[in-house]
């Protein structure tokens, strides 16, 4: 078939010979042969081409369309060759009804993928082909696509995809589709719904029907509507069913047809017409009645386009529609409910359609007014966003259509006034009414481009980019209707208590038509002030009148107040621009027009009432407090507000003096500022620190020569005022009221700020600390609830006033410090203040030094004042749930005010450490050092760690600048030295230097180490004024170590070997510098002075003790130091420099404290083999003082400092045992002499045993195992000393605490060969007791006593060798408990008190009982050294008296006392032993003197 598109004769008369056949004999015309086929059913070539050709040409054909291929030449190809195929009837009659619609579908599919350019040329050989054929033919195959998927509710079948696809790119507007085709589709597709049940009447099917359906409509002609009228009626009579309707129209589609014949349309153009307005309104009415609306909002404009194009006579049955309209809406408004909006839209859109036919008529349509108007209010809320315009659009619809009915105005009053303003009513409902209201306006009231066009009431308006309504008169009346719904919105401005206050102050804020608002108020306001007398009437009336003429114009007054009042700058801007022309006055803005008016009303102070003049100044108050009160300057204010302030003073009238006294000074400063402008910037409502010095430079650089500082002197009361504002509780509830008054009072200020600052802060931050107290007791449990105001806001606002005041204190500051720049003589001076006040108020020449620096020291005053207060606040809101009374209740509102408080603190001081780095950073340091608490302490310390612009690159210069202000002041220039208005010392800064420090993050040691280490160099350049400090600069010099120990920063041997190298010099400058008091002061003295402030920290006390910072240096010395050569030279000056005069000082061992003896623990760990410290303490060692140490003192510290030197000299225990000689009885045995004699040699070998006793308890068990032999040998020695002998007998107490010390000491298998003579001195000691044995006893009573003691500590540790010979001593049966009548005592103890007797002195005196030795939970000794006598009168007591009074109560004690110790199976104590071991020991007043 090909060759069809070679377009060769001879070639296409074979192509036809083949598929019809020979040609018939006759040959005539086409025409000819057109006609006898008309009249024949079939031709002899057509029925040849139907039996032989058609089948295999029809496969071939659709065969071309269903190929796959992209290429647009060949997707074309079918298509050319169906065009030229349909040349010959025969062919085209028969194919293409069979290829038509598989055609299109082909190409349709081949859109969706291919580019639209091989689209396009695709489309134009389809577009060909689809002309070629009949019209007939092609909406009977279209028709075929609507059939199924309208019935088989399939929204998603291709068929009428591909039927919107073919109306969109082929011409379907020829003259018979428009008029016959297409209307008759409309009306098939329309039957088609109609036929649907309704249970498949819904959104999903119906849809894209009425779409399709909606477009064919709008491509019907007008003209297919027109016909005979008789006609028409013939029509009317007889209307089909939907059904019928279908069938019909299938059966004109469908029927044959041959020739050029023309069909009838099934329907004529009346009926059709007819036809289709009742179809349309019977799916309306369906799509109503199912609840479907958007098939309603999808029909109406069907219906609509339909009711266009039909003529007028042509009117359908609208009743049912119209009913079920009124039931709908009747109903949802009677059940509170919304019409969806698409159906109240529809019913919108489709009045004026049936009120312009003439379908409906006014009256129905006004009684539906309300209903509508009430369902479309609804859809105006802010919360349903999606059909406002439209809402809006509807509204204004339904009011033109029932015009001149006032309908919608009072309907938008009912609304507006549904909700009635009581403190009972729902806030939200009232706001919800307002928010309605304004989306009505936003979307009525559009602006007009800027010019000096007039509104309706003679009042310009300023542009918009709103498109605006195009009838004047059309514009004028939606303004009137929206006026008294306008004036009910805005009276919530009057009343800020009112729920729809807020609502109604943000929408006049930015609103576009704003001047429309002020062209309403303004109007009202005059005609209530022009008001004309009228006809003459009665009093009664005329007084009614006038109460009425005052109460509008008291409301238009307070209404604009309100108004201007909550205003911003646009607000003003717009009533600036407002022209206003008001009869004989010249045009002016609004701002005069207002102003004219309001002094029109005082000057007519007769005329107009007391509550008229009050809302007239406070009218006034607002206008020359705005932004636009420079266009005020003109109208002589301050004199017209002066002379009725006379008249006011004259009649007492107390009432406006006071709103009078507010707004004169405001007239006179306006007066002024007619010549003298403020300078660029100085106005501005708030105050703040941040970029302070910028700020202050521009003002002085383009400012005048006095354009801050010189300003008329404030009045003499001013500073009361603002004191008792601020303090005062009535006061509370309008703090941003009293923050704008400070913040337009201040400029005022300049030089004299300085002299009323610091009442000022104290005001201030006094204020603030009550309040924050309040705000403190309503998070505790018994707080009250109720207090005068917020505290957490109360205490925000005034903390941004104290910031207003700092940072307008500082510019003055910054701008004394700053070189006068002359000014210009012809330019005119920026500030009016600044400008009176020049060569006035102020001297020429530069400021006084003098006075530059009391400024200077009162702002710092100032400064850390405010500190001090947010320092506190800042400390509790980190620690707000502390503390014991803390209420749970109520922990999620203290954590809301917390964390406000604790932001608006941070903030206010990052803007005072960026102005005042060193004067805040001293205050923080203050906090830190006396703080109370330890959280205090904490809080100001990370402060600084989260406030910005305090890293440590910036802290820690601050902190070295006060350091050396304190220590070496010359070294810094003047701008770095620190007020030291902070009670702070050297010492107290160097220790928050090292907290900082430690607090830092490692990573930060790349910000601090060249400040560190350049300080540290300064400092060992000239160490003597940094003295006092050099404690704590060793320990910054650890801390660096440490630190760069933990990072990987800068190159880490060098920085280790400069650290190391300036610690040893520091060490060294150290030694040097300090004086020998504060090396030596004694442990004693420390003590009554290291915490004279309480509040001082534990961590500062260790910093600042040499000794503490050198033994935590020790300890760490191989992080300081890179190499043992250094540690060594490092640990030999520490021991040769600073222990070595401790320990020989006149007032050891007072100079020795247990820092001391860690050091010396340290050095001997580190340092083993060194001599140094060696030397040192076996010096201290032999010195006689170290037993006047105290006992804690020697346990925990010289005891283990001890076992340290006897590990390095194990003959150490040699030494000493040689030293002690055998008594001996040579020499000299009477005289002065001998008796000198014998008590040296006493105190010496008592000494010595004390020694050695304080090595055995120093060093662990056994550890002295090998001088067994020689602890023997001296037991036995010393046992046989006499009274007369030399060493003496007066040894013996000494010997016994050997005993015991050898008995603690040595393991039970290692004391066996020591019994003999532990027992044999014993007992010895024990039988002197006897009476009959007392004249010959050597011992003293110092010495029974001891012996006593070993017997007490023997029975309590029950060694095993001891426990063999224990029946000696004690009875161990349970005869000691429960004696019997015939009961004879056999061990030692019990013969003993039987032989020393009663005395008179009871047993419970001495000691502790056995009863109470076990309560305490273990067994402990049962002599104590709390006797019943002092311990000087031991000695001095008689033998007898001291057995009977001490020793006879605890012999008698003894054997029930370890009868119940044995038994009650507790643990020896042996801590116990061996701290009253140590007692005795260093019991001083014992030793023979």
């Amino acid at each position: 078939m090909s060759v069809l598109l070679r377009r060769d004769m001879s070639l296409n008369r074979r192509l036809w010979t083949w598929f019809l056949g020979p040609d018939p004999k006759d040959e005539g015309s086409p025409s000819a042969l057109r006609n006898q086929l008309a009249e024949l059913p079939a031709s002899t070539q057509f029925l040849y081409f139907e039996a032989y050709a058609k089948g295999p040409l029809e496969r071939c054909t659709l065969a071309m369309f269903t190929a796959s291929v992209t290429a647009p030449a060949q997707k074309a190809r079918p298509f050319r060759i169906c065009l030229s195929l349909m040349d010959r009837w025969e062919i085209g009659g028969s194919l293409v009804p069979c290829i038509f619609l598989p055609a299109l579908e082909s190409f349709y599919t081949y859109t969706l993928s291919a580019p639209a350019q091989d689209t396009a040329e695709v489309l134009r050989s389809a577009s060909l082909f689809f002309d070629g054929v009949e019209s007939n033919l092609i909406w009977w195959k279209l028709i075929s696509l609507l059939r199924n998927p309208v019935r088989a509710n399939d929204a998603s079948s291709e068929g009428l995809r591909l039927f919107e696809w073919v109306l969109d790119n082929f011409n379907t507007n020829d003259e018979e589709m428009v008029a016959t085709h297409i209307p008759l589709t409309a009306l098939y597709l329309l039957s088609l719904l109609n036929t649907r049940p309704v249970s498949m009447f819904d959104d999903t099917g119906c849809t894209p029907a009425l779409r399709t359906l909606a477009r064919l409509l709008e491509m019907t002609a007008s003209r297919a509507f027109t016909g005979p009228k008789d006609s028409s009626q013939n029509n009317e009579a007889q209307v089909p069913v939907s059904k019928d309707i279908g069938m019909k129209i299938d059966e004109f589609f469908n029927a044959p047809q041959y020739g050029s014949s023309k069909r009838n349309a099934p329907f004529e153009s009346s009926a059709l017409a007819h036809l289709l307005l009742g179809q349309t309104v019977s799916v309306l009415v369906r799509t109503l009645s199912v609840g479907t609306s958007r098939l309603f909002s999808l029909a109406v404009p069907v219906f609509l386009t339909l009711l266009s194009k039909v003529p007028n006579e042509m009117a359908p049955d609208l009743n049912e529609l119209e009913a079920i309209i009124a039931t709908e809406i009747a109903s949802a408004e009677n059940q509170a409910t919304s019409v969806p909006f698409p159906t109240i839209a529809a019913v919108v859109s489709l009045l004026p359609a049936l009120q312009l036919k003439g379908l409906v008529t006014t009256h129905s349509i006004v009684g539906l007014a309300h209903a509508i108007t009430s369902h479309l209010w609804r859809y105006l809320a802010p919360t349903l966003p999606k059909y406002h315009v439209e809402a809006v659009k509807s509204l204004w619809q339904v009011e033109d259509i029932v015009a001149p009915e006032e309908v919608l105005e009072v309907s938008l009053l009912a609304f507006m006034r549904s909700v009635e303003r009581t403190p009972s009513s729902p806030a939200r409902d009232a706001a919800k009414i307002v928010r309605h209201f304004v989306v009505l306006w936003d979307h009525t009231v559009p602006s007009q481009p800027t010019g000096t066009k007039t509104g309706a009431f003679g009042l310009g308006r300023r542009g918009s980019a709103v498109p605006s309504v195009s009838d004047a008169a059309q514009s004028a009346r939606r303004l009137k209707i929206l006026s008294k719904p306008l004036l009910l919105t805005l009276d919530a401005l009057r009343h800020p208590a009112d729920a729809s206050f807020e609502a109604v102050k943000d929408w006049i804020s930015g609103l576009p038509s704003l001047e429309d608002v002020f062209s309403i108020l303004i109007r009202g306001m005059h005609e209530s002030l022009d008001e004309d007398e009228g006809p003459i009437v009665p009093d009664e009336a005329r007084h009614r009148s006038e109460e009425q003429r005052v109460r509008n114009l008291v409301y238009y007054l307070e209404l604009i107040n309100s108004v201007l009042r909550i205003g911003n700058e646009w607000v003003w801007e717009c009533l600036s621009t407002l022209a206003v022309e008001i009869a004989d006055v010249p045009e002016e803005n609004g701002v005069s027009n207002l102003t004219q008016a309001c002094l029109h009303i005082l000057s007519e102070p007769q005329d107009t009432s007391l509550v008229v003049q009050k809302a007239a100044i406070a009218l006034l108050e607002t206008l020359m407090s705005s932004p636009v009160a420079a266009e005020l300057s003109h109208t002589d204010l301050d004199s017209r507000l002066l002379d009725r302030l006379i008249i006011a003073l004259d009649d007492d009238d107390g009432v406006l003096q006071g709103s009078l006294l507010r707004i004169v000074p405001v007239a006179m400063k306006l007066r002024l500022s007619e010549t003298f402008a403020e300078p660029p910037g100085e106005h501005r409502s708030r105050g703040s620190l941040s970029l302070r010095r910028p700020a202050s430079i521009a003002i002085k650089a383009n400012g005048s020569t006095s354009a801050l500082h010189n300003a008329l002197t404030p009045p003499p009361r001013l500073l009361q005022c603002i004191q008792m504002g601020f303090t005062s509780p009535s006061a509370r509830f309008h703090m941003d009221q009293w923050l704008s008054f400070l913040a337009s009072i201040l400029p005022t200020f300049a030089d004299t700020i300085f002299a009323s600052l610091i009442p000022l802060v104290e005001c201030f931050c006094a204020e603030v600390n009550k309040t924050f107290s309040e705000l403190l007791a309503l998070t505790k449990i018994a707080s009250s609830q109720h207090v005068a105001a917020p505290p957490d806001t109360v205490v925000l606002g005034l903390l941004e006033g104290l910031e207003m005041i700092l940072a307008r204190a500082h510019d003055s500051l910054v701008y004394d410090g700053m070189p006068e720049t002359p000014s210009k003589p012809a330019t005119q001076p920026n500030s009016f203040l600044g400008s009176v006040a020049s060569g006035v108020f102020r001297a020429e020449g530069p400021p006084s030094k003098t006075a530059q620096a009391n400024s200077r020291l009162t702002v710092i005053l100032a400064f850390q004042d405010s500190i001090r207060t947010c320092l506190g606040i800042w400390t509790w809101a980190n620690h707000s749930t502390e503390g014991d009374d803390y209420d749970v209740a109520s922990a999620a509102t203290t954590a809301h005010n917390a964390l406000r408080l604790r932001n608006k603190t941070r903030y206010l001081l990052e803007q005072m450490f960026f102005v005042e780095p060193l004067e805040s950073l001293e205050v923080v340091m203050a906090r830190w050092r006396f703080a109370a608490r330890q959280d205090e302490a904490a809080a100001a310390l990370s402060l600084l760690q989260v406030m910005q612009g305090s890293r440590p690159k910036n802290v820690v210069p601050a902190i070295l600048d006060a350091l050396c202000s304190r220590t070496n002041p010359a070294a810094l220039p003047p701008s770095r030295q620190a007020s030291q208005t902070v009670d702070l010392g050297a010492a107290d800064v160097a220790l928050f230097l090292l907290a900082y420090l430690q607090a830092t993050e490692d990573d930060a040691m790349d910000e601090v180490w060249a400040d560190c280490v350049a300080f540290l160099r300064d400092v060992l350049a000239n160490p003597l004024p940094y003295r006092q400090i050099l404690p704590p600069l060793l320990s910054l010099v650890h801390l660096l170590a440490e630190k760069v120990g933990n990072t990987n920063f800068g190159e880490q041997r060098k920085m280790r070997r400069e650290l190391g190298d300036i610690f040893q010099r520091l060490l060294a400058a150290t030694f040097t510098s300090l004086p020998s008091a504060f090396v030596l002061e004694t442990e004693k003295g420390m003590s009554q002075k290291q915490d004279v402030n309480e509040m001082a920290t534990r961590a500062g006390r260790e910093a600042t003790k040499l000794v503490i910072v050198l033994k935590r240096a020790v300890m760490d010395l191989e992080v300081i130091l890179e190499t043992p050569e250094r540690i060594a030279a490092a640990v030999n000056s520490i021991a040769s420099t600073f222990l070595s005069p401790a320990l020989r000082a006149k007032s050891f061992p007072d100079t020795i404290s247990m820092d001391h003896l860690s050091l010396l623990q340290e050095i001997a760990i580190k340092a083993p083999m060194a001599k140094a410290w060696r030397k040192e303490v076996g010096d201290a060692f032999n010195d006689a003082r170290l037993l006047a140490s105290p006992p804690p003192l020697v346990e925990d510290g010289w005891l283990p400092v001890l076992h340290q030197l006897s590990l390095r000299d194990r003959d150490r225990m040699a030494e000493l045992l040689s030293r002690i000689t055998p008594p001996s009885s040579a020499g000299i045995m009477f005289g002065v002499g001998a008796s000198a004699a014998r008590l040296e040699a006493d105190r010496k070998t008592q000494l010595n045993l004390r020694r050695i006793c304080l090595l055995l308890l120093a060093s662990p068990e056994d550890y002295w195992v090998a001088y067994l032999r020689d602890f023997d040998e001296k037991l036995v020695e010393l046992s046989g000393a006499t009274r007369s002998s030399s060493p003496s007998s007066a040894t013996r107490a000494e010997l016994f605490m050997l005993c015991m010390a050898l008995v603690l000491s040595l393991s039970p298998v290692h004391l066996s060969p020591l019994w003999p003579s532990i027992n044999d001195n014993l007992q010895a000691a024990l039988t002197s007791l006897y009476p009959t044995h007392a004249a010959e006893s050597d011992v003293t009573n110092l010495g029974l006593l001891q012996a006593c003691k070993l017997l007490d500590q023997l029975v309590a540790l029950s060694p095993d060798e001891f426990q063999l010979h224990e029946w000696l001593y004690i009875a161990d049966t349970i005869d000691a408990v429960h004696r019997p009548d015939d009961w004879t005592a056999t061990a030692l103890s019990d013969q003993i008190a039987e032989a020393l007797g009663t005395g008179g002195i009871e047993d419970s005196q001495a000691g502790m009982p056995p009863t109470q030795a076990a309560s305490r939970g273990g067994r402990r000794l049962l002599l104590g050294n709390q006797l019943t006598v002092d311990k000087g009168d031991v000695k001095a007591l008689p033998r007898d008296e001291f057995a009977k009074a001490v020793l006879r109560p605890f012999l008698n004690q003894l054997s029930i006392h370890a009868y119940e110790g044995v038994y009650s199976m507790d643990v020896p104590d042996v801590e116990v032993c061996r701290h009253r071991l140590l007692q005795d020991v260093l019991d001083l007043s014992t030793i023979m003197e």
